[in-house]
């Protein structure tokens, strides 16, 4: 009934690849020494490794709340489990946590995290949300530490992604072309799904093609997401046949794999959704849409396509209903304000849409298309001033971009 025994026989057979035995040593360690963190982020760890977060996440809690003190290294180990599952404002909590506990006068966190790591953590984590301002904010600070470092070339690429989704101005856009091209190869070959994601964001299909005709069929046979990749930027660009025929090829794979990657079946059906939108088909993309929540429940951009189609059907309340389940997993989503504003608008209720078409253009104020919304909330209401601001503030974004 030694905890240290159980704990170090647990390590031992770990390193025998002996992980379930592994797992009951630690298991043991931890229920007779409620106050030792270390078996419970051993078993932690295991989880992560395992991809299973929610379990991770008890035993990282556990650890956070086992000694007097909080360790800097369990808030950052839950802050990544909770972003694996989107549940992203838990996840912003336990990296800003761990950055003001770090400053606290006489703390001593021993094999910690750098502050540098978790700042890049929490910018990476604001990109995912929709932050864009805010991340770039970060990533300015964790340049300004890592100028000088052999991280100063990434952490440069990672500010330029973060300017030129915050502002969309083109100059930003050919920045952050620039910067990924210093890139090492090798660091290229990691960001560029990520660097896709945003130029296609930025509605720059071009420069997004060109980095796709760069992966190659062994990369695309290691990892299919690539697929689901292509196929968007060919519909964006007008080529629906070839989105259609590579989602066709997307779906034969994620079918065959969805018991073990049930969220890659939800990617997919996702952006059959978005085509058959595209395609005036408002059955088929919710019929795709559900399959993805069915698929992986937390395919949350799922519901901001069934909003659109509930809008098209003028089903106001619906729509309403459908974007704040959005919101509920990520309460910085652009589209599912911009998707309530337009409920509201169908419903006369012009002042109630005033304010989610703000809530959009504050969170995400380069965004033109959230801009020409508010101007039209503005003209039915009649209100000639913020009109002519509208007016003036949306010919100066598509001046720049």
């Amino acid at each position: 009934k030694d905890a240290r025994l159980h704990y170090h026989l647990g390590e031992a057979l770990e390193a025998m690849d002996r992980t379930d035995d592994a797992m009951e040593e630690y298991l043991k360690a931890a229920n007779l020494s409620e106050h030792d963190p270390r078996p419970l982020r051993k078993l932690g760890a295991i989880f992560v490794s395992r991809k299973e977060f929610e379990k991770a996440i008890k035993y990282y809690t556990r650890a956070l709340n086992s000694g007097p003190v909080p360790a800097v290294k369990d808030l950052v180990a839950l802050g990544y489990c909770n972003a694996q599952i989107e549940s992203y404002l838990h996840a912003e909590a336990g990296f800003i946590t761990a950055l003001a506990l770090q400053q606290f006068p006489g703390y001593k966190g021993d094999g910690d995290p750098r502050k540098e790591d978790i700042i890049r953590s929490l910018a990476s984590l604001l990109l995912i949300e929709g932050r864009f301002n805010d991340a770039a904010a970060q990533f300015e600070t964790l340049y300004s530490l890592t100028r000088e470092s052999d991280s100063a070339v990434t952490d440069q690429y990672l500010l330029r992604q973060s300017r030129a989704l915050s502002s969309r101005k083109s100059e930003d856009v050919k920045e952050l072309l620039t910067s990924f091209e210093k890139l090492p190869e090798k660091n290229q070959s990691g960001f560029r799904y990520a660097l896709v994601q945003a130029l296609l964001r930025l509605e720059k299909t071009e420069p997004a093609t060109a980095q796709l005709a760069r992966v190659t069929d062994e990369e695309i046979a290691k990892e299919p997401r690539w697929l689901v990749l292509k196929a968007r930027a060919s519909r964006l660009a007008g080529d629906r046949k070839e989105a259609a025929s590579l989602l066709e090829k997307a779906l034969a794979i994620a079918t065959k794999t969805r018991d073990e990657k049930p969220a890659f079946l939800a990617e997919v059906e996702l952006e059959r959704a978005r085509l058959a939108m595209d395609n005036k088909d408002p059955d088929a993309a919710e019929t795709s849409a559900r399959a993805a929540l069915e698929a992986y429940s937390r395919m949350y951009a799922s519901y901001l396509v069934l909003a659109r189609v509930s809008n098209e059907r003028g089903k106001a309340r619906e729509a309403i209903g459908f974007a704040d389940k959005a919101l509920e997993q990520n309460p910085y989503l652009t589209e599912a304000y911009i998707q309530t504003g337009d409920a509201l608008m169908t419903l006369k209720e012009f002042n109630k849409a005033v304010d989610s078409y703000r809530k959009a253009t504050d969170i995400y104020p380069a965004s033109v298309e959230g801009h020409r919304k508010l101007l039209a909330a503005y003209k039915s209401l009649e209100l000639a001033d913020e009109i002519k601001k509208e007016e003036e503030q949306i010919a100066r974004l598509e001046e720049i971009q």
